[in-house]
């Protein structure tokens, strides 16, 4: 999908992919206070971003080794799920997502999914729940230096460098992250053996860090990252050519912490420009795309009579995009405001927090409750929810697309977790409802955007933890297991449908334990088959993953063997795309 809309985005020619189309620990930093009342799941293991989602039930569509990867969280397209950076929207103005693949992960970097109704706060895009990557710069270490190298089959070799200083006030910080994979490997085309080929990828990544802390516990943060991928795209029919996708960012974000007796408040300012070259085989020469988008955020927390806390926070974004395809640069400037209140005391929470949109005209509401009695807790949140059009949806084809309407609907969440000192169970169940999504159909050589009538999801998400010790070795238990009935129903249409690529089931159990030196890793991952048209009627087969690690180490060095798909010989995460058999990666870590 994310492809046929980069097609759509950069180029005025017929494409094939667009023909087809038819057939819990809380996150608390200070910009993200609308995670407050809800299920968060943190994610830190594994040194890429792929590597961290793959410890996860949840299902990134990924079009190969080379290829882009994208997440829909709950039933959700990608386009409805926010990646937040620092506090700064990702979801590129022109399509509404995020590759995956682009953005690299720093040693010190945490990930977090905030599921549901908390993410709505955060505007458009955050329909079914957020990615979200912060980075919390430690101090007074001294001079510290790591190196991670791995290597694996396919051609894989990763470069990871990172060199830190801090003192008692100051963290200064510079990464260097350089992968590739040449990713040739067999494929069953027509019941013959293939070799896929010309699907290589080059990576490169740098980033600076700067952290000052101040008075009272205050801080100050910049982060400037660029960031280079280059993508062969092969033809899985034919074996014959190749497509390209060149994809250049340079983000920058700079965050103000500062805390007083009985009020905090702080801002985030963030620049993100992204460059977009498609050469195909109908367009050899290659067409262009960019987008930049600039945020201002200004936050505040106040104290009231120890039981209330009032948040505020001022929003101004400002988004363009050009492609070749238009004769101007589309722009739109975005401010919106949220007010939040909380009453917390004894264990119970109750809160509401209230966004509006002024260039939507849209209004976002959430109440939501929770109470924490010794090992047991009780959460429950619902509200509304919204996803603007993007500029490459608005300003495609001809000016009746500017009629499109906004995405909007209400979800809800009911749930629980219990805590011991061995098990952590944690179960909700939540429902959404959606008016006016929006989908990419065929118009003669080209495509349009239109809205459909309704989409609905309801499901069920669950997760469970438990430790033992076999005689003195520790051992981790993790189970993940997510339902999603999400279905759709068009206009002109009586009869709901399954949505696109949305699995019905996914699970994930991994076990781990660690004896002196030596930690074992085994995950097995389920995802059930996803429908790939519009009618239900045609579907990709369901597909088991099993993989594994071993790591040893010592002092200040560590090696590690890891073993991807390991006793599945052929799956497909998308229609006549397999994915590779067996992937091993050996790895090197030191840090001095």
């Amino acid at each position: 999908m994310f492809l046929a809309l980069l097609y759509i985005a950069l180029t005025p020619t017929p494409s094939d992919s667009i023909a087809v189309m038819d057939s819990v620990q809380m996150f608390s930093h200070p910009h993200c206070m609308a995670h407050n009342g809800s299920r968060v799941i943190q994610l830190n293991e594994g040194n890429t971003l792929n590597e961290r989602l793959s410890f996860s039930p949840y299902f990134t569509k990924n079009y190969g080794p080379s290829g882009i990867s994208t997440l829909g969280l709950r039933g959700t397209q990608a386009s409805q799920t926010q990646i937040i950076w620092h506090g700064i929207p990702l979801n590129n103005p022109m399509l509404g997502e995020t590759d995956l693949q682009t953005l690299t992960l720093n040693p010190t970097d945490h990930l977090t999914i905030n599921q549901s109704g908390n993410s709505s706060i955060y505007g458009s895009g955050a329909v079914g729940g957020s990615l979200i990557i912060h980075n919390e710069p430690t101090f007074n270490t001294g001079f510290k230096q790591e190196v991670d190298l791995s290597m694996g089959n396919f051609g894989y070799s990763r470069f990871l460098g990172q060199s830190t200083f801090s003192t008692k006030k100051t963290n200064l910080s510079f990464g260097l992250n350089k992968s590739q994979s040449t990713n040739n490997y067999q494929v069953l085309i027509d019941e013959q053996k293939k070799e896929l080929q010309h699907a290589e990828l080059n990576q490169l990544n740098l980033n600076i860090l700067a952290a000052f802390k101040l008075k009272n516990k205050s801080q100050i943060k910049t982060i400037l990252e660029w960031n280079a991928t280059e993508r062969n795209l092969p033809n899985f029919f034919t074996n014959v050519g190749t497509d390209k996708l060149e994809i250049k960012s340079l983000r920058w974000m700079t965050e103000g912490l500062f805390n007083h007796v009985s009020i905090s408040h702080g801002f985030n300012l963030g620049y993100i420009h992204e460059d977009y070259l498609f050469v195909s085989q109908a367009n050899p020469e290659g067409s262009k795309s960019n987008s930049d988008l600039f945020v201002a955020k200004y936050w505040g927390k106040k104290q009231l009579f120890k039981v209330f806390q009032l948040d505020l926070i001022t929003e101004m974004q400002y988004q363009s995009g050009t492609t070749q395809s238009y004769s101007t640069t589309q722009e739109q400037v975005l401010p919106a405001s949220v007010l939040s209140l909380k009453y917390n005391k004894k264990g119970l929470t109750i809160g509401t927090q209230n966004r509006f949109d002024f260039k939507a005209s849209k209004r976002i509401s959430k109440l939501y409750f929770d109470y924490s009695n010794k090992n047991l807790k009780i959460y429950s949140n619902f509200g509304n929810a919204f996803r603007r059009p993007t500029l490459n949806q608005l300003y495609w084809g001809s000016p009746v697309a500017r009629n499109l309407q906004v995405e909007e609907g209400i979800f809800g969440e009911i749930g629980g977790a219990i805590v011991h000192k061995k098990l952590t169970m944690d179960v909700s169940l939540y429902t959404r409802a959606l008016s006016n999504e929006i989908i990419w159909v065929p118009d003669g050589n080209s495509s349009k955007a239109i809205n459909l009538n309704r989409t609905r999801a309801f499901g069920h998400s669950s997760t469970l933890n438990y430790a033992f010790k076999i005689k003195t070795t520790p051992v981790m238990l993790l189970g993940q297991y997510e339902y999603v009935q999400a279905e759709t129903l068009r206009k002109d249409s009586d009869e709901w449908q399954s949505t696109l690529f949305i699995p019905k089931h996914s699970y994930l159990i991994g076990l781990k334990t660690t004896h002196k030196n030596i930690t074992i890793g085994i995950r097995n991952r389920f995802t059930s088959y996803r429908y790939t048209s519009y009618d239900s009627d045609a579907y990709t087969e369901a597909f088991f993953l099993w993989s594994g690690y071993i790591n040893y180490s010592y002092k200040d060095l560590s090696v590690r063997l890891t073993t991807n798909n390991a006793l599945n010989a052929r799956y497909h995460i998308q229609p006549a795309q397999q994915m590779p058999t067996r992937q091993y990666q050996l790895g090197l870590n030191l840090t001095i």
